[in-house]
């Protein structure tokens, strides 16, 4: 045991052997108990520590079991604390995950790339019930003028072609028909088409104000000609 030699009569009282380790520690080393009569555990912290990693290692499989059955019965209490703990700290924790995603990109790419390879028909299968929704047919849609743009060489912008109708108020700007984008069939000649004032194929760039609403009737017809009444961009 370690001998001290003690300022004063009271510091006997600020100090205490472990019975783990027998070495003297003042009693801020110890964790507080309300069973001892000096209101201190009888062995340190330190070594309070190293007992439970050793419990732990030796116990591992009996934790895990203790753990799974405590979810299983308070799934309701762990689910809002969850929730509670995800809406304080969400911003944090999206940064994080952002960060980590572009320390390890290599390793997220090879992930989804063996994902896709075991799960091909499933996501397949998503993918085509996805396209026949609302807002599938939108994804596709400026899918679709974005490659055709980038075909072509052209000046690309990120909108939607939604945002071109409604700015047009759904009204073909050739022929002044009200097209019905309610239609299902997307080959009826009132269904709203994104079309291009100056075409692609003649240097026009791809964003709103180069674009306008057509009913599909006018854009089959315009084609890739550059009529007169359509000389000045929207904006």
């Amino acid at each position: 045991m370690t001998v001290i030699n003690y300022n004063s009569s009271e510091d006997i009282f600020n100090f205490k052997a472990c019975t783990k380790c027998s070495i003297v520690k003042r009693l801020e080393a110890f964790s507080r108990s309300k069973r001892k009569k000096d209101g201190r555990r009888s062995n340190c912290k330190e070594c309070a520590t190293e007992e439970s990693k050793l419990y732990r290692l030796e116990n591992s499989e009996k934790i895990k079991e203790c753990n799974k059955k405590w979810r299983h019965e308070n799934w309701e209490r762990q689910l809002y604390t969850s929730r509670q703990w995800y809406a304080k700290n969400s911003e944090r924790l999206l940064d994080k995950c952002k960060q980590w995603r572009i320390e390890n990109l290599y390793k997220v790419r090879e992930s989804e790339k063996r994902w896709y390879k075991e799960n091909r028909e499933k996501t397949l299968e998503r993918q085509k019930l996805f396209r026949k929704t609302e807002a599938g047919r939108k994804v596709n849609a400026k899918a679709r003028h974005t490659r055709r743009a980038r075909e072509k060489g052209a000046t690309i912008e990120n909108f939607n072609s939604q945002d071109v109708f409604a700015r047009d108020k759904w009204i073909c700007q050739s022929c002044g028909i009200k097209t019905r984008p309610d239609y299902k069939d997307v080959y009826h000649p009132k269904y709203p088409n994104l079309d291009h004032i100056i075409p692609l194929s003649l240097g026009g760039e791809h964003s709103k104000r180069n674009t306008q609403c057509l009913c599909r009737k006018c854009n089959l017809g315009k084609g890739s000609r550059h009529a007169n009444d359509q000389l000045l961009l929207i904006g």
